[in-house]
């Protein structure tokens, strides 16, 4: 199904990645041999430096309703829980990040404190009640894809704290191991 959503033709079995690559660009599929999983992978095309002056601190309602807007009317938005730990039934939510585009990217802190003391004062941030009353109907709008990678836990952790459904979503985790499955580790890198 991910081949058929990306226009690419369909195949019989699996495909590994020079073939799904050859596919996309409307070549043939041609069988090639699988790569093994310690082959080290093809280098990556060199990316544009990341210019952090584009990243922004959502602390106030107004410029989280300007990310909602734009996330609206592109369509699309990409984002990602900061939590406490790494088990998704246990951790707490201090923040989310979105992006709507390369270099184009935001986050939301909900739960930061400034220090261990607990009589500290907390950092300027939105009131958790205030940014899931926004974000939780973009979560659920079905007219804009969400991207995830690892989204299992991220709806999980979003779930647990009241942010409700998530859809649609497309994970990049996944469709990294749907197209190369044994090929390499699927983190983020």
């Amino acid at each position: 199904s991910l081949l058929s959503k990306l226009g690419a033709p369909q195949t019989n079995g699996s495909m590994g990645s020079r073939e799904f690559q050859a596919a996309i660009a409307g070549g043939s599929a041609v069988q090639q041999p699988v790569a093994r999983a310690d082959t080290p992978p093809a280098t990556l095309p060199e990316l544009p430096p990341i210019n952090r002056d584009l990243y922004e601190l959502v602390t106030k309602d107004a410029q989280l309703e300007a990310w909602v807007a734009e996330a609206k009317k592109l369509g699309v938005v990409a984002f990602d829980t900061e939590t406490t730990g790494r088990d998704a039934s246990i951790a707490g939510l201090c923040g989310i990040s979105l992006s709507t585009g390369p270099g184009r990217a935001c986050y939301i802190p909900l739960d930061h404190k400034s220090s261990d003391d607990m009589f500290a004062e907390r950092p300027e941030q939105l009131s958790f009640a205030d940014a899931q009353r926004m974000l939780a109907p973009l979560f659920a709008d079905e007219t804009v894809l969400k991207i995830a990678h690892n989204g299992k836990y991220d709806m999980t952790i979003l779930a647990r704290h009241g942010f409700g459904h998530v859809a649609p979503l497309d994970d990049t985790i996944v469709m990294s191991f749907d197209l190369d499955s044994g090929q390499h580790n699927h983190g983020m890198d």
